[in-house]
């Protein structure tokens, strides 16, 4: 906390991944409510032993959470969320990282990927869509391009339904560390946002180490204010919890 507080952050919210698989089963070593429930015991420490200097929020990032809406609902239901992030890391069970994007059919991955992100977007209860064009970060790591802005017609129709459930595009700025010269998602992808009456932008920087936290936020907001869409400086404000 001392970090984002060194920072000049106002607000910091903690959001642990919780995964399924296609057969609406948890998977993946954090994927557990007993993880939850030690997560939630800190964030309450945490905001006592820090009120007054930052506003600290309970979330969760919920992976492929289109094919296990009732129990999402209930995992929601049983703690007290702030803010909840929707993602989609892995096509057909297998994380994106895990693809041989080289050798693989990366058409047909990215058809997958995006029709994932069509049911995440129309039809579950988040509040901020995360770095939605995440699959770019693994195939660039192969030494593989890949832009899904080659599906303008898919990806505007993924923004749309955002803009029209009043949900928020996170902005993550994880891609500045690992390589790349634009954020997850694009400029290109902010800018359709915009045109498909979107304004306003989480921000993520998928810290995992705390001199993570923040990093990129600067060069970040400059593009996005470029680009007509404003920044929530406080994601807790706009919840839908």
């Amino acid at each position: 906390m001392r970090s984002a507080i060194s920072k000049g952050l106002e607000t910091v919210v903690f959001t642990e991944h919780y995964e399924y698989l296609s057969t609406g089963e948890p998977t993946g070593s954090f994927s557990d409510l007993g993880n939850v429930e030690r997560i939630a015991d800190e964030v309450m420490r945490l905001r006592n032993a820090y009120a007054g200097r930052i506003r600290i929020g309970f979330g969760l990032e919920i992976g492929q959470w289109q094919f296990a809406h009732d129990k999402v609902e209930r995992l929601l239901c049983s703690f007290p969320f702030d803010f909840v992030i929707a993602s989609y890391h892995k096509v057909d069970d297998v994380d994106l990282k895990l693809h041989d994007y080289r050798r693989e059919d990366v058409e047909a991955l990215v058809q997958k990927y995006l029709c994932g992100l069509l049911e995440i977007s129309s039809g579950c209860d988040f509040d901020s869509l995360a770095h939605l064009d995440l699959i770019r970060r693994y195939a660039h790591m192969q030494g593989v391009d890949v832009h899904i802005e080659t599906h303008e017609e898919a990806v505007r129709e993924i923004l749309s339904n955002i803009v029209r459930r009043g949900r928020l595009l996170e902005v993550n700025t994880s891609a500045y560390r690992q390589g790349l010269d634009e954020p997850f998602p694009s400029a290109t992808i902010l800018r359709w946002y915009r045109q498909e009456g979107g304004r306003l932008v989480s921000l993520g920087s998928d810290a995992h180490h705390t001199d993570d936290i923040a990093a990129g936020f600067e060069r970040a907001t400059i593009l996005v204010e470029s680009l007509g869409l404003e920044v929530v400086t406080d994601p807790m404000v706009k919840a839908h919890r």
